[in-house]
C-alpha cells in the first residue's frame, strides 16, 4: 500500500517498532507491533492521517495484538484517528488488545469514541 508523498525514508527508518498494513473483508487492518513511544506514535500518526486524509479509507481496524505497551502519545494518536474517522461517519476500532494495553486506552482516553 503507497504512502503519501510527506511519509519519507528517513522517517520510515526511525520507526522502531514495525507495523504492517493489509486489507481483511474491505477493511484496512494496521497491525503494530512492540511498543508505541514517542517515535512510533509520530510514524503511526503519518501513517494513520494517510489512510483516513490520503486514501480516503474510513474501516480501520488496529491489531493490538503484538503492541506490548503504549505511551500517552501512542493513546492520542489513536483518539484522533479515531474521532477524525468518526467524523467522516467511518469505523475506527482497536482489535486484540492486551489487558495492560486496554487499562493504558481506557486511562487515558475514556468516552474517547474508539472501541476497545
Amino acid at each position: 500500500m503507497a504512502f503519501a508523498a510527506d511519509i519519507d525514508d528517513a522517517t520510515i527508518s526511525k520507526a522502531v517498532r514495525p507495523l504492517s498494513i493489509s486489507r481483511a473483508l474491505g477493511r484496512v487492518v494496521v497491525t503494530v507491533h512492540g511498543s508505541i513511544e514517542v517515535e512510533e506514535a509520530s510514524f503511526l500518526r503519518q501513517v494513520l492521517n494517510d489512510l483516513i486524509d490520503g486514501q480516503g479509507n474510513l474501516d480501520i481496524v488496529v491489531d493490538c495484538r503484538h503492541l506490548t505497551a503504549i505511551g500517552h502519545l501512542g493513546v492520542a494518536v489513536l483518539v484522533e484517528a479515531g474521532r477524525r474517522t468518526a467524523a467522516r461517519r467511518g469505523r475506527f476500532a482497536l482489535s486484540g488488545a492486551r489487558d495492560e494495553v486496554r487499562i493504558a486506552l481506557l486511562a487515558f482516553a475514556p468516552r474517547s469514541g474508539v472501541s476497545v
